[in-house]
């Protein structure tokens, strides 16, 4: 595994009001990559045990979309609604760069190598831009503009980094940021886009499921007359869902889809590990469905209005509500076990990292809760 060890002095991002300063940093692809959710999927193979207390806060210009974070090593990397971003040090959670764009960024980064790739929606303009930073010798290497908006999650496969539009076409970059190749797809998406080995799957406008081969430059239709609206990834199985019903898929046997009934009354989100699969509506009603007999295990009703998206952990399934909670979930009985509840509304998915909880509520605030015990 090869790791490029980087010495930073003094970078400043073009117009930032506050200097970045690293002293010292390791990137290591694989782990990037690791911290990179490319599924739809927020499951985190990883046990939380204890409650969570609050450690402290960290203040912003701007609300944060759904989920907007990006981990790496000792740092966050966050943009802002209201076109900041921002670079956090994790050790004391303090803001040590950020940067100010004409715009909103509404996806998280991409990190690569010291560079970074940073989605931006600008205002008054019918498109958006990437810019490409080097954070090594302080400037923009170059930026490409992007038809539309950029409301999807950028990409990072093998050696490109792919960018999805809201008016369903595809833009190909190369690491050095430039464009490669531009590509329309077969519909407009409905869904958050995933990618398994070399595909890129997603909902279209009516309800099927296409893909696009990276490798081929190729779009396909997988699935006609499905009428689905969510869509998620565990390894390589597929995972399609509506109100009413949802369809489990390997990817090498696509044709050979099965739906099972389910009965919720408007699907917000779904989320899976290797044995239970569990969805949620907008009025808080969970389900969990073992995935090797189809059958419901538990059903509960949580309350509350509820549009983050699930998250699961090894024990517990995290739902956030609109009345500034987050439940703790027993994954395998339903049973509520804590909550940690706030003053304001939750704006984004609780994240995990490094025994913390962290997440984004309104007025600009991004809440930090760390385990009881610290371990």
């Amino acid at each position: 595994m090869k790791k490029n060890i980087l010495f930073l002095l003094i970078v400043l991002f073009a117009g930032c009001t506050k200097p970045l300063i690293l002293k010292r940093i390791s990137f290591d692809e694989t782990l990037a990559e690791k911290n990179r959710n490319y599924s739809n999927n927020y499951y985190i193979n990883y046990a939380l045990g204890d409650s969570f207390i609050y450690k402290n806060e960290i203040s912003i210009k701007g609300n944060l979309d759904i989920s907007p974070f990006f981990f790496f090593d000792s740092y966050l990397f966050v943009g802002d609604l209201a076109g900041k971003f921002y670079i956090i040090e994790l050790e004391e959670n303090k803001i040590i760069g950020e940067n100010k764009f004409n715009g909103s960024i509404n996806v998280p980064p991409i990190l690569s190598n010291y560079r970074l790739f940073i989605p931006l929606n600008n205002y008054d303009e019918n498109y958006a831009t990437l810019y490409f930073y080097d954070i090594l010798n302080n400037k923009v290497l170059s930026q490409t503009n992007i038809d539309g908006k950029i409301d999807y999650k950028i990409i990072k496969y093998k050696e490109n980094i792919i960018v999805i539009n809201n008016r369903g076409e595809l833009y190909k970059l190369n690491l050095a940021g430039t464009l490669e190749s531009k590509h329309k797809l077969l519909s407009e998406l409905k869904s958050e886009p995933i990618l398994i080995n070399e595909k890129i799957y997603y909902i279209g406008n009516k309800g099927e499921l296409f893909s696009f081969s990276l490798l081929e430059n190729k779009a396909k239709i997988e699935l006609e007359n499905m009428n689905m609206d969510k869509l998620l990834s565990y390894n390589e199985e597929i995972v399609v869902s509506n109100n009413n019903s949802y369809s489990i898929i390997k990817e090498e046997d696509i044709s050979h889809s099965k739906l099972s009934n389910i009965s919720l009354s408007k699907m917000q989100s779904g989320v899976t590990d290797s044995n239970d699969l569990f969805f949620i509506d907008y009025d808080g009603n969970v389900i969990c469905i073992n995935k090797n007999n189809r059958n419901l295990k538990w059903e509960s009703n949580l309350g509350g209005f509820t549009n983050i998206p699930l998250v699961l952990t090894k024990d517990y399934l995290l739902v956030t509500n609109s009345i500034g909670e987050i439940i703790f979930v027993n994954k395998d009985s339903g049973q509520v076990y804590s909550r940690i509840k706030v003053e304001e509304r939750i704006k984004t998915m609780p994240q995990i990292y490094e025994n913390r909880i962290y997440f984004g509520v309104a007025k600009g605030l991004i809440k930090v809760y760390e385990k009881a015990n610290n371990k």
